[in-house]
């Protein structure tokens, strides 16, 4: 889609993070081109984003750089990018080019600082144009920070949304999960945040060979029946779910939506634990590892992706195309 309306000014500022460049970013950017004929976007350095959530997910300054200006140039939306180091850049400079603030909703009380600051040097206030957030399918806005956390898709796709009222699977569902949804390992071959693991025999390996994990749930059974595994049977267990075959309950998903690292990290079900790696996918953060046993095949290291979720989710919402 092409932008050629004429803006009132001829060149606005705005700045952001512009981390997992989304559909919310799109249309800040869309409604900033409406209102100046040039812009000059402010994208944040490393040294702004220690407060933010998750910091160790967002993307490098060059990759977030990257994907703004692409957007820009496909919708020949005229513009310059510079590093913002501090919340104002160069709109409190007496020379500044700048004639006018964009802003979003949340981010109004940064133009009323930068006008303050600019009716302390006796210089006159910049016009502010404020830019409604886009909702993700929750209502809520669409921030990148949930995107980071693996909650929503970039167009605002809920993905624990699939499981959150619980879900019996259907036959094909469970054969589609049935099968390896990562890559068959025999030890550990990447390191993360947050590892996850499901099952007894995978859960025993990683006691065994004492690699490191931050989760692990099970159930004490094999396809074989009841399995009583010693070193298992040392665990502390600080908590308890039922989860019948062929499910995953709200009980289990609310209680993987509660966890983070050092939290608990042992989950005893009574039932079958298959499917927590299907509950773990749609709501851990991205860049987490699930590992979890394949029968007669191995281990299987899964790595959690904005593409995985995306088709987990599609196998459980199916008619849906991708977003």
């Amino acid at each position: 889609m092409s932008l050629k309306h004429k803006g009132k000014f001829t060149i606005a500022g705005l700045g952001g993070t512009f981390d997992h460049f989304h559909q919310g970013h799109e249309e800040f950017l869309k409604f900033a081109a409406t209102a100046a004929d040039y812009l000059i976007i402010g994208i944040t350095t490393e040294k702004m984003l220690l407060g933010k959530p998750l910091p160790e997910l967002i993307q490098p300054w060059h990759e977030r750089v990257k994907q703004v200006k692409r957007f820009c140039q496909t919708n020949h939306i005229a513009c310059e990018i510079i590093k913002l180091n501090d919340p104002y850049g160069p709109t409190i400079e007496p020379d500044t080019r700048i004639e006018a603030l964009i802003v979003t909703e949340e981010t109004v009380s940064g133009a009323d600082k930068i006008n303050a600051i600019r009716r302390g040097q006796n210089l006159s206030e910049l016009p502010v144009h404020v830019f409604q957030m886009i909702k993700d399918e929750r209502g809520e806005d669409l921030h990148a920070e949930n995107i980071r956390a693996g909650l929503v898709s970039r167009s605002g796709r809920y993905f624990p949304g699939a499981i959150e009222g619980g879900l019996t699977l259907s036959a094909k569902q469970r054969k589609f999960f049935s099968e390896p949804q990562g890559k068959l390992v025999k030890a550990p071959t990447v390191r993360a945040d947050r590892i996850c693991l499901v099952g007894d025999y995978t859960l025993e390996a990683f006691l065994s060979f004492r690699w490191p994990y931050d989760l692990a749930i099970f159930d004490n059974q094999t396809r074989r029946g009841a399995y009583n595994s010693p070193l298992i049977a040392k665990l502390e267990i600080e908590h308890q779910v039922k989860n019948p075959a062929g499910t995953i309950t709200s009980a289990l998903v609310t209680l993987l939506r509660a966890w983070q690292p050092g939290t608990f990290r042992h989950v005893f079900v009574d039932g079958e634990e298959d499917l927590a790696t299907v509950a773990l996918v749609l709501t851990l953060p991205l860049e987490s590892v699930i590992y979890y046993g394949q029968p007669n095949k191995g281990l299987v290291e899964l790595k959690v992706t904005e593409k995985t979720k995306n088709r987990f989710y599609e196998a459980l919402v199916p008619n849906l195309s991708q977003t």
